[in-house]
């Protein structure tokens, strides 16, 4: 009877454990820093940074950082991201996410906020283009880092031009990665104090009964 409580009381913990959400920074932004091939209207209009993730995570910020330009209209996109396939790099399916940027032509914080998007296990790519987009910035120059803060996989553009999610991609240098800073939420089962605590007497209680119970 007793180690049947016992049980219920266990199930009852368990049904308390509650999701916590912990806010992750992955970034790279440390000197020393090099540069990129510029963003152009054509034929290098995108240029990103792929990433892989091992664990899923809802992205609410992505920044890349300009050293200067023209002053005009960039989209920054997110997107699902294959570095094997039939056409070499690519992006696969549709963006996931899309935001205008304005850029000022000079030293500048591109930083895009309110993303919300969740992103499960796997490799995705954060790119900048004037593919599409009314009064494009003629030219923007990137910030490159020699860390990959973590999660990067390195630098790609689509150096045919077109649009780049029908494009394949290249890799610019295996060595380097864009500079950014991306800013996730990731949730992890935590048990209550509550449910803790039970656990904890229906262990002594346990415990207690068995020293309890009667000789034979």
């Amino acid at each position: 009877m007793v180690f049947k409580k016992f049980i219920i009381g266990v199930a009852l913990a368990m049904l308390s454990i509650v999701a916590a959400q912990a806010t992750v920074v992955y970034s790279n932004v440390t000197p020393p820093y090099s540069v990129t091939t510029p963003i152009t209207v054509w034929p290098t209009n995108a240029i990103g940074e792929a990433f892989t993730l091992t664990e899923g995570a809802t992205l609410n910020s992505w920044s890349f950082y300009s050293y200067g330009g023209t002053t005009g209209n960039l989209k920054f996109a997110l997107a699902k991201f294959d570095d094997n396939g039939y056409f070499g790099s690519e992006i696969i399916g549709a963006n996931l996410f899309s935001s205008n940027i304005v850029s000022t032509g000079g030293i500048q914080t591109l930083a895009v906020n309110a993303i919300n998007t969740y992103l499960a296990p796997g490799t995705y790519f954060a790119y900048l283009t004037t593919y599409g987009v009314s009064s494009p910035a003629l030219l923007t120059g990137l910030l490159s880092a020699f860390s990959d803060g973590t999660i990067g996989d390195g630098i790609f553009n689509n150096l045919l031009g077109g649009n780049p999610a029908d494009k394949p991609l290249f890799g610019l240098n295996q060595y380097t990665d864009l500079a950014f800073t991306a800013i996730f939420n990731q949730t992890s089962n935590v048990p209550e104090p509550a449910s803790i605590a039970l656990l904890g007497l229906g262990f002594a209680g346990l415990m207690l009964a068995r020293r309890r119970r009667p000789q034979v």
